[in-house]
């Protein structure tokens, strides 16, 4: 269920909460992890780890994100393994 979500938004969105009340109702727990700015400084590139309450739920999460960064890119994923863990 935990998985690396990665989020593009435009810069002029303040990223401070903007998807606390999804992540409420989506997510177990919720870290932002890391914040970078891409395309000359004109979109921020997000990334949190999340785990998902219900992982049934996931597009519905997806389409309600969507919805607040202004149809910009979303990715949600499994962490990648490292190759001492195989």
């Amino acid at each position: 269920k935990s998985r690396l979500l990665r989020i593009y938004i435009p810069e002029d969105i303040d990223y401070n909460g903007l998807f606390d009340d999804i992540f409420k109702e989506y997510t177990v727990n919720c870290s932002l992890e890391s914040v970078k700015t891409i395309r000359m400084g004109t979109m921020f590139d997000l990334h949190y780890n999340i785990t998902l309450k219900d992982a049934s739920k996931e597009k519905e999460m997806l389409d309600k994100l969507r919805c607040r960064n202004r149809n910009l890119p979303i990715s949600c994923g499994l962490f990648p393994v490292a190759k001492d863990e195989l």
